[in-house]
């Protein structure tokens, strides 16, 4: 049962990136690129 659990929440995430790709990944990039100071940079800014 946690298996099937497990699978709604990746679709929705996917869901959701495919719907705002231009935020979502911009952010997520950033996030991973510098770490936190990409989110400060950006608050910032």
């Amino acid at each position: 049962m946690e298996s099937q659990l497990s699978y709604p929440s990746d679709e929705r995430e996917a869901a959701l990136d495919e719907e705002q790709p231009d935020e979502h990944q911009r952010q997520r990039v950033e996030i991973m690129k510098d770490g936190r100071v990409a989110i400060d940079q950006q608050m910032s800014e």
